[in-house]
């Protein structure tokens, strides 16, 4: 009997096997994490404060006060939040969250960025009201979007060097986002009733989104203004449009399907060599007890 041959066959089975085993827990751990990566990707918020009748405040979201002295005009960046239902919450400063000014659930999605405007009056009363934005940019372009949030002033329209840019937009409204060249523009905002106008420079970036908010009142305080925020464009990722913060349930991971597939392959050969290598010593051990016999 070739002992030394065996022995080798027996180490060359069991490895195959060990090595197969693996690879087949080590693919399918990556294969299952996947979706819950996907399930954690946040949605991206940011705040702006447009109500002419509240003054100087706190924000809470779910109990926890994100803001604080957050005044009128004012507009935060963007910053991660968990998605799905959230409480927010708005008090004067100092006042705390049981003398909140508006309380209102709003409902987040995975990847999409929003603005969240704290409108209304005392005479109309006040809430929260989102938007849902986009900040993909195509090339190295740029884009405008204007946001009409200033009570009493009907609808608007926006104009630059006598092209209309935006055509009536009612108030607690966005504008659709308006494709340009990166540069200066002098830009005049237009009001239907009472009839009032406002002017500016806007400059924009290259590969930028350029946000542009009407708030206050044309007649009181605090007066009617133009508050801008520019945000560094994100671009379109191919053959999908480009959500630029969804992360992706669907991305080929080939490279593991084919390290499982030959993993499959040596479970397979070693299962069938151990079977045969089985029957083979049977075989001998019944043929030897007939000789014996």
């Amino acid at each position: 009997m070739n002992k030394p041959g065996l022995l080798r066959k027996s180490v060359w089975w069991r490895l195959s096997m060990a090595m197969g085993l693996c690879a087949v827990l080590c693919v399918t751990g990556m294969l299952s994490s996947r979706p819950v990566m996907a399930a954690a990707a946040p949605a991206y918020v940011r705040i702006i404060h447009a109500s002419p009748d509240i003054g100087i405040v706190d924000v809470f979201v779910d109990g926890k006060k994100i803001l604080s002295d957050f005044q009128f005009a004012t507009v935060t960046d963007y910053v991660p939040i968990a998605s799905g239902a959230h409480k927010v919450q708005l008090a004067l400063i100092g006042k705390g969250i049981d003398a909140s000014i508006i309380t209102q659930e709003m409902t987040v999605q995975a990847g999409t960025p929003y603005t969240i405007a704290a409108l209304g009056t005392k005479e109309s009363g006040f809430l929260f009201k989102s938007f849902v934005d986009n900040n993909v940019i195509a090339g190295t372009g740029a884009k405008v979007r204007v946001y009409h949030l200033s009570p009493g002033v009907g609808t608007a329209s926006v104009s630059s060097q006598s092209n209309t840019l935006v055509n009536q937009i009612s108030y607690a409204n966005a504008s659709s986002y308006i494709p340009v060249t990166s540069g200066t523009y002098a830009v005049t905002l237009n009001a239907s009733a009472p009839k009032a106008a406002l002017s500016t420079r806007l400059t924009l970036k290259p590969w930028s989104v350029l946000s542009v908010f009407a708030v206050g009142l044309v007649q009181g305080d605090p007066h009617w203004r133009l508050v801008s925020a520019q945000q560094q464009g994100i671009p379109g990722m191919p053959q999908t449009g480009g959500n630029p913060y969804v992360v992706s349930e669907t991305y080929p991971y080939y490279w593991q399907w084919g390290i499982m597939v030959v993993a499959l392959v040596g479970l397979l050969i070693g299962c069938v060599y151990a079977f045969t290598h089985k029957r083979a010593s049977n075989s001998a051990a019944e043929k030897r007890t007939v000789a014996g016999g």
